[in-house]
């Protein structure tokens, strides 16, 4: 990418190289008192300067190109964030694109490892789901992708707070959905639990090495 320095630096060395000609052709025109000196010059400076004017219409036409196709990338990409509700976390999109392949872990205060990655419905713009099978944790990571599957992203957020966001290829996205449970099921597997909204931290455990360990 052509950045502000480069373009900086292109202006500089046009602006140098007319200078210098123009200095160069007043010495010479000051030694020679030639008037022929300074009608090369004005024409050299002619040329030269077309040349000028091209080279800066193909760079600003570039920086035009290349800001509009990373802010339609911006735009691309979803925006997700957690909150807690009640005695739930809750997954929310907060842009207005889809995101797509969600999977959701935990780290584990009981055990210091994570837990099993979750596979969650996608989310629209603008919307959010519960996850009621995520409590007592320290640390959570979602993956996700974009609209269009091209871009893989994971979030990893630690106390209450974004702690970091990463970039996955295409290869290490495919490990975590190769090993992911459903979150229908997990639900389904958190409800036959008796009183689970209420479950005590030794039944909440008892529960996760069951099923997320």
């Amino acid at each position: 990418m052509i950045s502000k320095a480069h373009l900086g630096t292109i202006l500089g060395l046009c602006i140098g190289t007319i200078m210098s000609g123009l200095i160069i052709s007043f010495v010479i025109y000051s030694i020679t008192k030639k008037l022929d000196v300074l009608s090369d010059y004005a024409t050299f400076n002619g040329y030269f300067l077309s040349l000028v004017n091209l080279i800066l219409v193909t760079v600003i036409s570039y920086l035009v190109y290349d800001t509009t196709h990373r802010y339609n990338q911006f735009q691309m990409m979803p925006i997700l964030d957690l909150m807690v509700k009640g005695d739930n976390w809750h997954l929310m999109n907060i842009s207005n694109v889809a995101a797509r392949n969600i999977s959701v872990r935990m780290h584990s205060r009981k055990s210091g490892i994570y837990s099993k990655w979750v596979a969650c419905y996608s989310l629209n713009g603008q919307s959010k789901i519960p996850l009621p099978f995520i409590k007592h944790t320290i640390e959570i990571q979602i993956a996700y992708t974009d609209t269009s599957l091209t871009k893989h992203k994971i979030i990893t957020y630690k106390d209450l707070g974004v702690n970091k966001i990463d970039d996955l290829s295409n290869t290490e996205f495919q490990v975590i959905n190769s090993s992911r449970v459903n979150s229908a099921d997990v639900i389904i597997w958190l409800k036959e639990t008796q009183d689970y909204k209420s479950m005590s931290s030794n039944q909440y455990w008892e529960w996760y090495d069951a099923h997320l360990k």
